[in-house]
């Protein structure tokens, strides 16, 4: 029996001015990340969200969201996480962005 340990969300921020601030709360996480947005969210935050976590010494592996929240999707998402080697996955977004950051099988 394979084993699965996953805490989620340790942490969850929201407001005004918070993507200049990621890189300062997940830090202490990791300095790996795997960053997935939608393409119109990543538009609006990618510049910040890398800027943020650059600032930090945290290394950004975005990945765009293809839109469903399907178990193909996700599988696809953990595979690429899993090939970067990555310490933590943020989901930038609400709605659907939310569910497909939420723990992935990466064993």
């Amino acid at each position: 029996m394979s084993k699965f340990v996953f805490s989620s969300p340790r942490k969850y921020v929201q407001g005004a001015g918070v993507m200049a601030q990621l890189g300062d709360y997940v830090a202490e996480l990791g300095n790996s990340a795997f960053v997935v947005a939608d393409e119109i969210v990543w538009k609006l935050t990618g510049e910040a969200v890398q800027a943020s976590l650059r600032q930090y010494n945290v290394e950004c592996h975005y990945q765009q969201f293809n839109g469903e929240a399907s178990g193909n999707e996700i599988s696809r998402l953990a595979a690429l996480a899993k090939e970067a080697d990555v310490r933590l996955v943020i989901g930038v977004g609400g709605g659907k962005r939310w569910i497909r950051s939420r723990p992935w099988p990466m064993n």
